[in-house]
C-alpha cells in the first residue's frame, strides 16, 4: 500500500481494535460480539479499499502531471527532474567535502541534502522504470 492508504488504514485499525475490546466488556452474548466484530471488519475493509482507491488516483495524477510536462514545449518542464537531481547531488558533494576542511557546515544540512537526494533519486529512477514498463506494456 502507499503512503496515503497507510495513513488512513492505520488509524482505522487502531479504532476498530479499541472498539472491539470495549465491546467485549459490554456485550455478554457471544452472538452480539460476533455480529459487532463482523461489522467492524466490514468497516475496516471498506476503509482499506477506499484508501487504495485514493492511492491509485494519486498515482494517476502524478503520471498525468509527468506526461503533461513531457508534452510541454518548455525545456525546463521537461528537464526539471534531472536538474533537481544534479543540483542536490552537487550540493551534497560540496557540503560533504567542505565539512572536512575548516569550512563550518552543520551536519544536519548534509543529512537533509542526503535525504532529499535519496528521495529525488528514488522518485526519478522509479518513475522512469514505471514509464518504461508502461511503454513496453502498451506495445
Amino acid at each position: 500500500m502507499g503512503l496515503i492508504s497507510d495513513l488512513f488504514t492505520g488509524s482505522v485499525s487502531e479504532v476498530i481494535d479499541s472498539v472491539g475490546k470495549a465491546a467485549d466488556s459490554i456485550f455478554t452474548n457471544d452472538q452480539e460480539r460476533l455480529q459487532l466484530k463482523n461489522e467492524l471488519v466490514k468497516i475496516q475493509l471498506d476503509a482499506e479499499s477506499k484508501a487504495e482507491e485514493i492511492d491509485l488516483e494519486y498515482a494517476k495524477q502524478v503520471t498525468t502531471r509527468h506526461e503533461n510536462d513531457m508534452k510541454s514545449d518548455s525545456w525546463l518542464s521537461k528537464n526539471i527532474r534531472p536538474l533537481a537531481l544534479i543540483y542536490i547531488l552537487v550540493m551534497y558533494s560540496l557540503l560533504s567535502i567542505s565539512s572536512g576542511f575548516s569550512f563550518e557546515v552543520t551536519p544536519s544540512y548534509v543529512e537533509l541534502l542526503g535525504n532529499w537526494g535519496m528521495l529525488i533519486m528514488s522518485f526519478y529512477f522509479a518513475g522512469r522504470t514505471v514509464e518504461k514498463i508502461k511503454s513496453i506494456g502498451a506495445n
